[in-house]
């Protein structure tokens, strides 16, 4: 595909990977923009902040249910939402809480139930281990537990994932090395500073 200049680049991969075309783009992609790394950096994110404060970032556990490596069903998430919101007005507990009561998640009858369920043990797995494991590990343990890896490699576009993948990790292990002390909300706050002054991470 020949484009009149490199902005339109993102609008173009991202229709490619829409309708699962194999693509190769020979000018650099800021990985910050692709889907998936925004995927990653946003469980990044809320690991960080249940960690630091519990039930802080239930904003952010409406919009993972929806991603694609979850495979949650689209009906289970708003049958799920539904219940949730009644159940909160009587009692203060917490999604996470509520998605880990196997009782609950029987009466509901969901077709995602098991993979829900799965989530929502990674996720307090991943929160757990936040503190026992070094950054480039947990991102690791969130591409292998939480199917993202398996998902990838069903994909037309694998090479490309891949890629992207390798660049993020690559990242994250240079900005590490130079800082050693860097923990993760260090590591999201060099992420948010170095988007909002678009300051790019090419894909390698």
């Amino acid at each position: 595909i020949i484009y009149r200049s490199h902005a339109q680049i993102a609008g173009i991969t991202q229709l490619l990977e829409d309708k699962g075309i194999p693509f190769n783009a020979k000018q650099r992609v800021n990985v910050f923009n692709e889907p998936l790394i925004k995927k990653l950096v946003l469980i990044l994110r809320y690991i960080d902040l249940e960690y630091k404060k519990p039930d802080s970032a239930e904003y952010l556990l409406f919009e993972m249910l929806h991603y694609d490596f979850f495979d949650i069903a689209l009906n289970d998430i708003t049958k799920l939402t539904r219940e949730l919101a009644k159940l909160r007005s009587t009692e203060k507990k917490s999604w996470r809480e509520m998605l880990s009561n196997k009782q609950f998640m029987l009466q509901l009858g969901l077709v995602s139930s098991g993979k829900i369920s799965s989530l929502e043990a990674n996720l307090t797995y991943w929160i757990k281990e936040k503190a026992n494991y070094t950054i480039q590990v947990l991102l690791e343990k969130i591409i292998t537990r939480g199917n993202v890896l398996e998902k990838i490699m069903h994909e037309q576009n694998k090479v490309w994932k891949m890629q992207l993948l390798t660049t993020f990790f690559n990242f994250i292990k240079e900005e590490t090395a130079k800082a050693p002390n860097m923990d993760l909300s260090m590591l999201l706050s060099t992420i948010d500073k170095m988007i909002k002054n678009r300051i790019a991470l090419p894909a390698n």
